[in-house]
This record gives structure tokens, sequence and C-alpha cells, in this order.
């Protein structure tokens, strides 16, 4: 596999997101997790988008330790 290919990407639906600065801490939180390549927070939709082979679990347990509730969302829904 190319070191650059992410293995896969996950939708996660966020809630407890009150304005941009919590979309923020939450990029930095998500990008932080072991073998995350790329994240994607939207505010208004209550989304994070996240590549590369980091398990959803890794990455819910990563949103869940910086205050807020994330959940598996169907891939590419807003």
């Amino acid at each position: 596999m190319n070191a650059q290919t992410p293995a896969n990407e996950i939708d996660l639906a966020i809630t407890g997101m009150t304005c941009e600065g919590c979309a923020n801490a939450l990029t930095r939180a998500l990008s932080r997790v072991d073998g995350v390549a790329h994240v994607a927070v939207d505010f208004a939709a209550g989304r994070a988008h996240v590549a590369g082979s980091a398990s959803t679990d890794r990455l819910v347990a990563a949103v869940e330790k910086a205050g807020y509730g994330a959940t598996p969302a169907p891939h590419g829904v807003r």
C-alpha cells in the first residue's frame, strides 16, 4: 500500500459543538490520533470526516476525550 493512500474513510456525527472553535479543537484532537491522514470537521453539519488507518473506536474515543460526543455516520451523508 502506498504510504500516502489512506486505508479508509470514516464519517462521524458529532454532538456538543457550539462554535467554530469547537470544530477547530476537534480537528486538532482527531489529527493527533495515530493513523489519521486527513481531518475535516463541519460545525454546521455536525460532522467529521477522517481519512487514514485509525479505527472508528479510536476516533470516537478521541472525540469523547475532547469533551464531545461521536457516533459513526453513513459515509458521504451530510
